[in-house]
């Protein structure tokens, strides 16, 4: 009597530990669950903002474009260009020979300590000039020496004035004027259509400035069109650089299934973001083996993170860009029902199977 009262005890502990651990879990969640309606809020906002309204979402301040970011600026020779410079006088041909002859042989008239030197003339202090202040300059220190003579130039080498691009982009640097903007940069940096703009960044003093070059290149967005600097540098990321994850039981993807028996697919998002019906097809749909009830989008990469069980009348009925994933986002596929109770009885199955073999064998090791 005295050992069923134990064992009545001890289960009655057993329960009361599993109800209290099982409450303790389920209040502390640290996950959001959120309906479809959240979902869409949450895609609006992407919709409206771009890149910042993802980065709203994770919690992420970009500071402020410069007050000047649009602003034209005044683009002077400095220390170290190379310069394109011819003369002209209307009966000293053999004169206007020799500098352009001299100046060949150099490749070109180089700034060294802000002056120039041409063959004949003393050195020319040029350095902080625009073009045409600089020629008005080399035109009166040339006219001192031969009457009615005249000067042009034009950049021909660049050390400073440039922009360097790197990453997935073919050309590494493009020359700029102080009124070249950042699509015309991008556009002779011949950059390739399946780039990932979403994460490329353009960097200025060692900070990313706030540009969305997905809403500038794919969408026109002419908000987004700074006027370069000097220095300046621009990264392209590869199309594989960010993605979300479609997890599904028994789903028929591309790839091989994981060890804990799910099939797991990568969905690249050039843009920054992709719709949940077009990741789903990406996947190669799902299979018949697959709850059609809901599907559950996890957005782990928020400072609250987050889970929106999404039914699947909502996916068929939505419009696409309102059901939006983000880079880091996972959507998971459970089993049917059927399909759940279908692996319970495979199981039981091989259990059944194996009994009387197992019996057998501890009649054999008692003997």
């Amino acid at each position: 009597m005295k050992i069923k009262d134990s064992l009545f005890t001890a289960f009655l502990f057993l329960v009361l530990f599993s109800t209290l651990h099982l409450f303790s879990v389920g209040c502390c969640t640290p996950y959001k669950i959120l309906g479809s309606e959240d979902l869409i809020n949450d895609s609006l906002l992407i919709l409206e903002k771009g890149k910042f309204g993802i980065y709203q979402l994770q919690g992420k301040q970009p500071e402020e474009l410069p007050e000047d970011a649009f602003c034209d600026y005044k683009d002077v020779i400095v220390e170290g260009d190379v310069l394109n410079i011819n003369v002209y006088h209307p009966t000293r041909i053999d004169w206007m020979h020799t500098i352009r002859h001299f100046n060949e042989m150099r490749g070109g008239v180089r700034v060294n300590q802000g002056k120039i030197s041409l063959a004949g003339f003393e050195p020319i202090e040029i350095e902080g000039m625009t073009l045409p202040e600089a020629r008005e300059t080399i035109r009166e220190a040339l006219r001192e020496e031969v009457k009615d003579a005249d000067a042009f130039l034009s950049f021909r080498e660049r050390n400073s004035n440039i922009v360097e691009i790197g990453g997935y982009v073919a050309r590494k640097w493009i020359p700029i004027d102080g009124k070249i903007r950042l699509y015309e940069v991008l556009s002779k940096a011949f950059i390739p259509p399946d780039a990932n703009l979403y994460a490329s960044f353009v960097q200025r003093e060692g900070c990313n400035l706030s540009v969305d070059l997905n809403r500038l290149v794919r969408q026109g967005d002419m908000s987004q069109n700074i006027v370069m600097r000097p220095r300046d540098k621009i990264f392209i990321a590869s199309p594989t650089e960010e993605f979300a994850i479609v997890m599904a039981e028994n789903i028929h993807l591309s790839t091989r299934p994981s060890p804990q028996g799910y099939n797991l697919r990568a969905i690249h998002l050039p843009a920054g973001y992709i719709s949940l019906r077009e990741a789903l097809v990406t996947a190669q749909g799902i299979s018949y083996s697959n709850s059609k009830c809901y599907v559950q989008v996890i957005r782990g990469g928020l400072c609250s993170p987050r889970i929106y069980i999404v039914p699947w009348h909502r996916i068929d009925s939505v419009p696409n860009q309102n059901l939006l994933l983000i880079p880091g986002d996972l959507v998971y596929i459970s089993l049917s029902p059927i399909s759940n109770w279908k692996i319970l009885i495979d199981e039981l199955s091989v259990s059944l199977v194996l009994a009387p073999f197992l019996q057998f064998i501890t009649r054999e090791i008692r003997k």
